[in-house]
């Protein structure tokens, strides 16, 4: 069985993170682990986690100081020691097959096919907001390229050694990795087994350090 790491930045999101971690922890599929990086956080995300401290199906680390969300995917692709890599945002939830379906889709798959992706979106209090079935299969790239988009991130599975072919998140580009990696093509999922969470407040994405040099 493939090991599948989620890659799981955060920053001062004490009140969610958990939630992401044990949404991996409650997968159908038995090989996961969770990476975890806190990037500096300020409130009390990083006591939050400490309850993970003795499972070795959860690895947390800590930037020394805010380095921005690219970085700390980077990081955590580092540290991970899956053959798949899955990006969590840490107040987002998947579905609890949802590693085992794309797992088994990947399988289904030529080594050419470097992601697989579902979604759907929750509000801030968990309410299912909306269903998104990708209807899109096969080689669609052209399509990403005319502007399609693979949002959210929270559906994606990516092999390994297509994240290390484009070097990972360029931290210039904060989006830039997972559209990198769809050229050695995408295929979807034809059902909701992940969640992006919708809310007014601040998120890891926008509180992170921006890069200085964007």
């Amino acid at each position: 069985m493939a090991l599948v790491s989620a890659l799981i930045p955060t920053y001062n999101r004490a009140e969610f993170v958990t939630g992401a971690v044990e949404t991996v922890l409650n997968q159908t599929y038995d090989d996961v682990e969770a990476v975890v990086v806190d990037d500096g956080s300020t409130d009390g995300t990083r006591d939050a986690l400490a309850r993970y401290a003795d499972d070795d199906r959860v690895r947390v680390h800590s930037n020394d100081e805010n380095r921005g969300i690219a970085y700390s995917f980077n990081r955590a692709a580092d540290l991970a020691d899956g053959e798949f890599y899955c990006i969590l945002g840490d107040d987002d939830r998947w579905h609890p097959e949802k590693v085992e379906r794309q797992v088994e889709r990947m399988r289904e798959r030529s080594d050419e096919y470097g992601v697989v992706y579902t979604a759907g979106i929750i509000t801030a209090d968990g309410r299912v907001a909306r269903r998104y079935t990708p209807t899109r299969r096969g080689d669609i790239y052209p399509d990403i390229l005319a502007g399609f988009d693979l949002h959210p991130h929270s559906g994606h599975m990516l092999r390994r050694e297509a994240f290390e072919a484009v070097d990972g998140f360029d931290t210039d580009f904060p989006r830039g990795s997972t559209g990198r990696c769809a050229s050695g093509s995408p295929e979807s999922t034809p059902s909701t087994t992940s969640t992006n969470r919708w809310s007014s407040g601040p998120d890891t994405a926008t509180t992170s350090r921006p890069n200085p040099n964007r």
